[in-house]
Parts: C-alpha cells; structure tokens; sequence
C-alpha cells in the first residue's frame, strides 16, 4: 500500500467528522429554532385569549 493512502483516508475522515458535526451543530439550531417559534406562537395565543 502507497505511504500516502493512510494519511488521506485519515484526512478524509477527519473531514467528514467535522462535516458531521458542523451538520449536527445546524440541526440542533434549527430544531431550537422551531422549538422557540412554537413557544412563542403558544404565547401570542395565550395573550389574544386572556386579553
């Protein structure tokens, strides 16, 4: 096996767990981000009914 194919299997690797992570890191805002949306709509709607 050539001496670089380890050391770009790695740096594949490497990649792909920071796109992994960075693709996590985006999920968990964009479920925060809905979560807080669907909380604060709940809030409007509890303000129209008590006035």
């Amino acid at each position: 096996m050539p001496r670089g194919k380890p050391c770009r299997l790695q740096a594949l690797q490497q990649l792909n767990i920071h796109f992994g992570t960075a693709l996590n890191d985006t999920i968990e805002t964009l479920v925060v981000d809905a979560e807080l949306r669907i909380l604060l709509e709940k809030g409007r709607e509890n303000d129209l009914e008590t006035g």
